[in-house]
């Protein structure tokens, strides 16, 4: 349930369940009092048998009186009614004109007498802890008391009042106390669905500060925490994956620099060890002097080349450099590129073949970067592969949203650990490591970067026939017949 909701409900219950609790304590005092005093007196006076058999004597005889008001004959009747009862527990008496003249049990106070008297009709009523019962037959009244009723009772007025009032400061107490336990209760039970949640979130915000990214919390409960805890799960695998990041980049940056002071110290040695011989005289011929300046000036190209393509290189790592995007039918501009290249690199010791080729597949790219691309995976397969012999298959295909060009070597490939790393800046593999004549490892690098903003993903495997593979997935833009439009639009 969530918070709101149980607050919602939480304050309609401060109200409803004290005002039940109440209404049941203030009933049940209530019966109790009734119980207590016998309110009417009803109760009190039917369990005095002999009040109630001479009640019901008096109305029976009553009616013999009103036809003849005869005080002896009254007198006569009440003897007998007195006769079966016990005189002790109840009295009968006979008022004329409110004055009493004849009671069997004796008179009850003259106060009350006044009162009785004073009443015309007949019933039972309680005066000053009395049961009563009076009968008027013209001007004659006949009083029946039940004189154990007050003794029953046990209280007098004066005590009985005292009684109440301490049982309505009891009932008002008791109507606190529950309104106090209700509210202790229900705020006890919203407090903990919120104070719960919120030592959850601080030990987890404790582990993250204390650097333990792994570290998740397991809520289950459907409520708004629910999603808090749900965010701060994903901003700590967020935080994890940063962290990685951070570290992976710490890694490739101090290869960066180890790549980077290597391939710069190789050529900057030589040129140091010929600008020496030049200097104290080794070179003493002219043909040598002009050999020396000759390495010098290669040494110094290769420097070049390292640092343009490490500019290259940070250019399109933080998206600075510019690219010419267009739209290019991938099939044609690979049979053009092969047309182009193949008669120039097999010159160099590689055949470039064509192989399954698409048509009428528009991708986007770069046109003069894609070559890049290309080039330097030839460049690589020449640099590595198979001294005689040496072949590159370049075969494209189209696969669900995504044409896959592969460029295969017949080489002999390399180690599976190492297709990963072919592609991560200065990785050229030991055995190419202290040459830099033969690549400064950023070609595959620079690769993959366009690539990549391309839209594009480029991996590396041995190929099942021997040789590495190359593998570039394009996303296809448009698929159609030869139409201009498409193509540059």
């Amino acid at each position: 349930m969530y918070i709101k909701r149980r607050l919602y409900i939480s304050n309609i219950l401060m109200i409803i369940i004290p005002v039940v609790l109440s209404i049941t304590i203030a009933f049940t005092m209530g019966f109790v009092l009734v119980e207590i005093f016998d309110i009417g007196g009803s109760k009190k006076i039917e369990e005095n048998k002999h009040y109630e058999s001479a009640v019901m004597q008096v109305k029976q005889s009553s009616r013999l009186w009103f036809g003849d008001n005869d005080l002896n004959q009254i007198k006569l009747d009440v003897n007998r009614i007195a006769a079966t009862v016990d005189k002790n527990k109840v009295s009968i008496s006979i008022y004329y004109a409110g004055t009493p003249v004849y009671s069997v049990g004796g008179f009850f106070e003259q106060q009350i007498t006044g009162k009785v008297s004073a009443r015309n009709d007949h019933r039972r009523v309680i005066i000053n802890n009395e049961g009563i019962y009076k009968e008027s037959i013209g001007k004659y009244t006949i009083v029946v008391v039940d004189k154990d009723f007050a003794v029953k009772l046990g209280r007098t007025k004066e005590q009985r009042d005292e009684f109440l009032f301490h049982t309505g400061l009891l009932l008002f107490v008791l109507i606190v106390i529950s309104v106090m336990l209700t509210n202790r209760f229900l705020t006890r039970i919203v407090f903990n669905s919120i104070a719960t949640p919120l030592d959850t979130l601080v030990n987890g915000v404790h582990q993250i500060r204390d650097g333990n990214l792994n570290y998740k919390i397991d809520y289950k409960v459907e409520d708004e925490f629910k999603e808090v805890c749900d965010d701060f799960n994903d901003m700590a695998d967020q935080l994890l994956t940063m962290e990685k990041a951070k570290e992976k980049d710490d890694e490739n940056r101090r290869e960066l620099i180890a790549g980077i002071s290597h391939d710069l110290r190789t050529p900057l040695t030589s040129i140091k060890a010929y600008v020496e011989g030049l200097i104290e005289g080794v070179a003493s011929t002219p043909e040598v002097k002009k050999r020396y300046l000759e390495t010098i000036k290669n040494k110094t190209d290769d420097l070049e080349h390292i640092v343009n393509q490490l500019f290259m290189f940070s250019k399109i790592d933080i998206g600075d450099f510019p690219l010419r995007m267009e739209n290019l039918k991938i099939g044609e501009q690979l049979a053009d590129f092969v047309d182009d290249i193949a008669e120039e690199y097999e010159k160099k010791g590689i055949k470039i073949v064509l192989g399954e080729n698409v048509k009428n597949i528009i991708v986007s790219a770069d046109r003069v970067q894609f070559c890049n691309v290309l080039i330097n995976a030839i460049e690589n397969s020449l640099k590595y592969g198979n001294k005689e012999n040496n072949l590159m298959l370049i075969e494209c295909k189209e696969e669900d949203t995504n044409v896959i060009i592969t460029m295969t070597d017949n080489g002999p490939g390399v180690p599976e650990e190492a297709c990963e790393k072919l592609f991560k800046i200065f990785y050229r593999g030991d055995r190419a490591r202290s040459n830099t004549s033969q690549g400064s490892g950023l070609g595959l690098a620079i690769s993959a970067k366009i690539i990549e903003r391309f839209g594009g993903l480029i991996k590396a495997n041995n190929a099942a026939n021997g040789g590495l593979a190359i593998t570039i997935s394009l996303p296809i833009v448009l698929r159609g017949e030869n139409d201009e439009e498409n193509i540059n639009n």
